[in-house]
């Protein structure tokens, strides 16, 4: 596996339309050629089908979720978490300040392939420069035992009975680092089917 860093100026913008967001948006990764499926509306946030089943089986899926609506399972509508095969976290945390309101938040995701942690770096609009040394939100997981060699990396959304205006931004100075390991060769290609999704594998 490889270590990935989203560098540079890449935010987000979560407002609702009405007096209630909806569910909020993710950033994945799974098998190369997944395709959206079906009963994935809502909270399920176009990932997992029917994500209110505690069956996992067959599931190969990790995100990073900006979660603004509150689930039975949530912890709150405004909180980010990491997902395993689940649209239920394995770690989250509560944002002390929103992301349902309209502001810029600037993230970025990391994973190491040593130390096997993958983490999520959040700033604001006020404040945006990231500290390498202060994670927001990190869980120790080896991407290897849960995704393919090849895997789809992108964003997505669903709404159930509520809207949401969502705004990525991805700025000039953006772009997607692999740090390849000695024993690594990295095969990087555009997708040719969805918009914003890059291929990511090792040969």
């Amino acid at each position: 596996m490889v270590s990935l860093a989203r560098a540079g100026s890449s935010g987000i913008e979560l407002q609702a339309t009405y007096r209630t967001t909806s569910d909020g948006l993710a950033f994945f990764l799974a098998p190369n050629g997944s395709q959206v499926p079906d009963d994935s509306g809502g909270e399920c946030l176009g990932l997992i089908s029917t994500c209110s089943s505690s069956d996992t089986t067959g599931l190969a899926i990790v995100a990073v979720e900006f979660d603004t609506y509150l689930n039975n399972w949530d912890p709150s509508d405004n909180h980010v978490g990491i997902n395993v095969n689940s649209i239920r976290s394995v770690a989250y945390i509560t944002l002390s300040k929103s992301i349902k309101n309209g502001s810029k938040v600037n993230a970025r995701v990391t994973y190491n392939s040593q130390t096997r942690y993958l983490s999520l770096f959040l700033t604001y609009d006020d404040n945006p420069v990231f500290n390498r040394n202060d994670s927001t939100l990190s869980y120790k997981i080896d991407l290897s035992m849960v995704l393919p060699e090849w895997v789809t990396v992108g964003l997505s959304s669903s709404t159930g009975g509520f809207t949401e205006i969502q705004t990525f931004f991805h700025g000039s100075s953006t772009q997607l680092k692999f740090h390849p390991s000695e024993t690594t060769q990295l095969k990087f290609h555009p997708s040719k089917t969805k918009l914003a999704e890059e291929e990511v594998g090792r040969a």
